[in-house]
C-alpha cells in the first residue's frame, strides 16, 4: 500500500471539538474534507473553512445525514454532542469508517 495516499474524511459536528478537528482535516496535507454534517439550519449552506475560522475550502457543510452517506469518503469525524444510533448505523451501512470521540464508546454505560 502507497504511503502518498489521501484520505477523504467527513466531519460530522462542529461544536468545541469537531470545529478544531476540521480545522486539523482542513489544514493536514494527508487529508482531503469530503464533506461536513452540522446539527443546525444555520451553519447549513456554508462555507466549512468558515465554521472554523479558516479561508474558503469549497465544501459546503449539510444537516442531511442522507446527503453525507452518499458521499465517496473513507473515514467519518463523528463527534456529535449526542450519540445518533440510527445516523450512525446509517454512515457504517454506507460503508465509511468512523471514528469518534463520544464517551459512550470509551467509558461504557
Amino acid at each position: 500500500m502507497s504511503t502518498d495516499r489521501t484520505w477523504r474524511v467527513i466531519q460530522w459536528a462542529t461544536g468545541n471539538v469537531g470545529s478544531r478537528a476540521l480545522r486539523m482535516v482542513i489544514e493536514h496535507p494527508r487529508m482531503e474534507l469530503a464533506g461536513l454534517w452540522v446539527s443546525s439550519a444555520e451553519k447549513a449552506g456554508k462555507d466549512a473553512g468558515e465554521l472554523c475560522g479558516l479561508g474558503p475550502t469549497g465544501v459546503t457543510a449539510t444537516n442531511s445525514l442522507e446527503e453525507i452517506a452518499a458521499l465517496d469518503a473513507d473515514c467519518v469525524l463523528f463527534m456529535p454532542q449526542g450519540t445518533d444510533w440510527d445516523a450512525l448505523c446509517t454512515l457504517l451501512a454506507s460503508g465509511k469508517n468512523v471514528v469518534t470521540t463520544r464517551e459512550t464508546f470509551i467509558i461504557p454505560q
